[in-house]
């Protein structure tokens, strides 16, 4: 009931955000793709109710001295900003994350997500042991791609997924196949996970998101003989190199970066009026 006029949308599986700024209410969906919500019923009185429930329920404050609130729970991730930084009032995201693959081959095909030869390609390459980036702007569905490609991991390979919000959900899509699911904290941060699954023998290790200085140990790791599947930010495979070397200028070797990344390959999100 905290979630009350946008419960709907929450439940829906085709929903993967929920985004409310400036009076509005945006609902991103798998198939309908980005639409504004009319009578909505979502108010700012009860997004200032929202907020409140959550803060009470973190135990952490959400003011013009702490402007901001990350909360999480098994299948939703919240960001909250507090208005008192804001010209528009509050602005509130919901990223879904339910343990589900919302990418299937055969979605693939129909939808024109990519071609048969691609899916074959990209499956190949995960099977060959290639070490893939996958770029792309924030909201094109970079992380469901990689969960994808993940049900071409055999197995018997020890798989460990690195993030700090969990997002990939490998056991839960890959039921019997080895894993450890690690989740970075103030208590450890990527730099220290990377360095502790190396401990464990891993075979692949999956980083929902590439930012900073992590790249170093996890080239290091990759150097080893350990594969990887990843995501990054960027508009552009031709801008991965770079991208990855500016996280950590002073440490990155260029060279590196060619030397150990086999693939990159660039999501895109395309928005028509009315279209998904």
């Amino acid at each position: 009931e905290d979630f009350g006029p946008i419960l709907e949308y929450v439940k829906d599986d085709l929903i993967t955000d929920i985004n409310y700024s400036n009076g509005s209410l945006w609902i991103d969906h798998v198939e309908k793709g980005r639409y504004h919500v009319e009578n909505s019923g979502v108010t700012n009185i009860w997004i200032m109710q929202f907020v409140q429930k959550l803060s009470n329920k973190m135990n952490v404050q959400c003011n013009k001295s702490q402007p901001y609130l990350e909360a999480e729970t098994d299948e939703l991730r919240v960001s909250v900003i507090h208005e008192d930084v804001t010209n528009t009032g509050y602005a509130v995201s919901i990223r879904k994350t339910p343990p589900i693959r919302r990418i299937t081959y055969e979605n693939m095909m129909e939808e024109g997500y990519c071609d048969d030869m691609m899916e074959t390609f990209l499956a190949n390459s995960v099977k060959a042991h290639f070490n893939t980036i996958v770029c792309g702007l924030p909201g094109t569905g970079k992380t469901e791609l990689v969960k994808y490609l993940t049900k071409y991991i055999p197995p018997y390979e020890k798989t460990i997924t690195i993030e700090d919000n969990l997002e990939i959900r490998y056991s839960s899509i890959n039921p019997g196949k080895d894993c450890v699911e690690m989740k970075v904290s103030d208590l450890m941060d990527y730099d220290t996970a990377i360095k502790l699954s190396m401990r464990q023998l891993p075979k692949w290790i999956l980083i929902a998101e590439t930012r900073s200085k992590e790249v170093v140990e996890l080239l290091k790791s990759l150097s080893t003989g350990t594969n990887c599947l990843t995501t990054l930010h960027t508009d552009s495979v031709r801008k991965v190199p770079e991208r990855i070397r500016n996280m950590n200028p002073q440490e990155v070797n260029i060279n590196d970066v060619y030397m150990f990344v086999d693939i990159a390959v660039q999501v895109k999100s395309i928005v028509r009026e009315n279209q998904k």
